[in-house]
């Protein structure tokens, strides 16, 4: 089996009920193929890092699905109904190495919970919890008096797209990512670390320019 992880941003305009209607039929479909899906959260109503479609804000949900070796029949499927489904803005799946253990980084509900009814909006001007900009917490390190030991940090925790937080300690000012100099980690770490940043981007997550 293969593991494979989908974020797909909603619009904005589209209720939490028809989300878990076509979200159910999307696995059921799914899972005539023999895709099985093991996670479905609801990642909030976020605030965009940056206008999609003219969009400033977004339902965020997180599929987490197995998937046999010889399942391109099903991936098609999937690739061709985020692309074209109308209330879908933006969508990403990514092969992982094993299936998903607890929540993500993002978690908000459980979509296809009969307990959630009501979204919560996350990364609005007054909620500090959805992100905090570089200077910010440059500024915060020199009032407690200690500086982030970068590799400290990701020694203990892996790398995950999805962990804005963490991944802000190592974009600039300016909004470029930290040279293996400054970030001091070793080179495979270094490209990981690359490579979620620029997946966080693309999903809205964090900005490509700082401001």
């Amino acid at each position: 089996m293969r593991f494979y992880e989908a974020n797909v941003l909603v619009r904005p305009d589209v209720s939490v009920s028809q989300m878990k209607s076509d979200f159910k039929k999307l696995a059921s479909s799914l899972a005539e193929k023999n895709v099985r899906v093991s996670r479905a959260e609801y990642c909030g109503f976020r605030t965009l890092a940056y206008r999609l479609a003219k969009r400033r804000k977004a339902h965020y949900v997180l599929i987490n699905f197995m998937a046999p070796e010889e399942s391109s029949e099903a991936l098609s499927e999937l690739s061709y109904w985020l692309k074209f489904h109308r209330d879908v803005v933006r969508s990403l799946v990514v092969r992982v190495e094993k299936d998903a253990e607890g929540v993500s980084p993002l978690y908000d509900a459980d979509l296809f919970s009969e307990s959630f009814g009501t979204p919560r909006t996350v990364g609005s001007d007054d909620d500090d919890s959805y992100t905090q900009s570089f200077g910010d917490k440059k500024a915060e390190e020199g009032r407690s008096g200690s500086a982030v030991d970068k590799r400290e940090v990701v020694v203990s925790e892996d790398i995950d797209y999805k962990n804005v937080r963490f991944l802000q300690r190592f974009v600039t000012e300016s909004g470029r990512i930290m040279p293996s100099r400054m970030s001091q980690l070793a080179r495979k770490r270094q490209a990981d670390l690359a490579l979620a940043i620029k997946r966080a981007r693309f999903l809205a997550l964090m900005p490509y320019v700082m401001g």
